[in-house]
Order: C-alpha cells, then sequence, then structure tokens
C-alpha cells in the first residue's frame, strides 16, 4: 500500500508569510520612490531670461525663477558672435564699443534665486541707449546666454533663454 506524505501545515503557513511579507515590503519601496520623487518635484526650479525693450524707456536683460523651489546657480556664460563676454562690461564694450553708457547691472553667479525672484542682469534707462543696446544684442547679432542651475536635491538643468533642458 502507498503511503500518503503528510503536508506540514506549518510549513506552508511560514511560507505564506513569507510571500506575503516580501510583497509588502516592494510595495513600501515602490512608495517610497514616488514619494521620493513627489518631493523632488515640489521643489523644482525654473529659471528663464529674456531680453526686453520698452520703447523710449528702457532695455533690460531680467533673469527668473518661475519654479517652485530655489535656483542654486552654478554657471553661467555670454557670448556675443560666438566671442565670450567674462562680464555684462565686456558684453557691452562688445556690443557697442564704449563702457561709458549709462547702465546698471547686477549678476546671477553663485547665487540662490528664490522662486518666484527675478533679477535684472543689464538695466538700461536712457532711450536712446536703450534702442543701440537692443537693436545691437537682440538683432543685428547673435547673443547666447547659457545658465547652469540646480535644485537643493541637485537636479542639474541648463537654460538658454525660455529653453530649460535637463543637463543629466
Amino acid at each position: 500500500m502507498a503511503k500518503k506524505k503528510k503536508v506540514n501545515s506549518a510549513l506552508i503557513i511560514a511560507i505564506l508569510a513569507l510571500v506575503i511579507n516580501i510583497i509588502t515590503a516592494s510595495i513600501y519601496i515602490y512608495q517610497a520612490s514616488i514619494m521620493r520623487e513627489e518631493q523632488h518635484a515640489a521643489v523644482w526650479p525654473h529659471v528663464e531670461w529674456g531680453l526686453h525693450y520698452v520703447q523710449d524707456e528702457s532695455f533690460y536683460l531680467e533673469v527668473r525663477n518661475n519654479g517652485v523651489g530655489p535656483a542654486l546657480i552654478k554657471d553661467t556664460e555670454m557670448k556675443l558672435n560666438g566671442t565670450i563676454a567674462p562680464s555684462i562690461d565686456s558684453l557691452l564694450v562688445l556690443a557697442t564699443g564704449t563702457r561709458s553708457l549709462p547702465h546698471v547691472y547686477g549678476t546671477v553667479d553663485n547665487r540662490v534665486i528664490a522662486p518666484g525672484e527675478s533679477i535684472k542682469l543689464i538695466n538700461v534707462t536712457d532711450d536712446l541707449w536703450a534702442e543701440r543696446l537692443f537693436y545691437k544684442i537682440a538683432h543685428s547679432n547673435k547673443f547666447e546666454y547659457t545658465i547652469a542651475y540646480e535644485s537643493i536635491y541637485g537636479q542639474q538643468w541648463i537654460s538658454e533663454g525660455y529653453e530649460v533642458r535637463s543637463a543629466d
């Protein structure tokens, strides 16, 4: 006569408990990764820059963080017709041939730009110089400005005006 094997119910319960624990741990790990992505998205900066001309009034270059988190500026580079301009003054000399135009300027290098904050890098309020500079930089020449920045979590992007791309 054939002998029947007894099924050990304790072993079956232990195996089922192990499978349930593995599934539960997998769900928790997946939820943690989703929460981490949500945390990162909740502080995404979005840096854009643009040239602005108000006829008979002013010309300015504005950098703005339109994101929801602070932008840590890591590196910037300005070029006019392929020539690197290491400063605003050198850009103005490249564009106009003179340093003696009435202007105010700032910098974003190594700064943190808060969400919604904007910085005017160049602000020319003399109407004649504003018009001249606008046409020299925005129309007559090829102006390039790149801003490399990151979030507080180290995600990196590069802004080239209103176009922003991931640096990763």
